[in-house]
This record gives C-alpha cells, sequence and structure tokens, in this order.
C-alpha cells in the first residue's frame, strides 16, 4: 500500500498487483490506494463478480488463459491421434 501510493504521487494512473491470494487483501488495497486496481485472476480470485463488488477495475488472465487453451488442444489432438477420426473437432 506504501508503495502503491508513491506510484500515485509518481504520477501512476493505475495499479497492479500480482500475487494476491484472497479477497480480503483486494479489498484492503482498493479502499487504502485511490488507483484503479488491476489484479490477476487466480483460482481463489475468480469470480468477477466478487473481484467487481470490491473495487477491481482489471482483470488480468495473463497466461492462465494461453495455458488453458493449449491444454484443452492438447487433449483434442491425443484424442484425434487415439481415435485415428477427427469427428472430435466437429
Amino acid at each position: 500500500i506504501h508503495r502503491a501510493k508513491l506510484y500515485k504521487d509518481a504520477g501512476a494512473d493505475s495499479l497492479f498487483v500480482i500475487g494476491l491470494k484472497d479477497i480480503k487483501t483486494v479489498r484492503e488495497i482498493v479502499s487504502a490506494v485511490e488507483l484503479p486496481l488491476n489484479v490477476v485472476g487466480i483460482s481463489s480470485l475468480s469470480s468477477v463478480d466478487e473481484l467487481t463488488d470490491c473495487g477491481v477495475k482489471r482483470i488480468s488472465m495473463a497466461g492462465i488463459l494461453y495455458g488453458t487453451a493449449y491444454g484443452k488442444i492438447d487433449s483434442l489432438v491425443n484424442s484425434i491421434k487415439k481415435e485415428n477420426s477427427l469427428s472430435q473437432l466437429y
């Protein structure tokens, strides 16, 4: 919070905080800092409504979205190989 206030004083127009694990900490930051808060969505902070309700202005998915997509693609490709069929695509 102290560093966030220094960023604001230096001219920052938003705050991006990584590593947040719980909604209580998110609420503390939002209430103490006058900058719009951006966070990385993680499993323990996955409710968009809850994050929005406590004042988060932007939710980043960082590499999580790409990792999930590639995991699904990998699973699909393995199914195609195993079944020797493209039917999984349709």
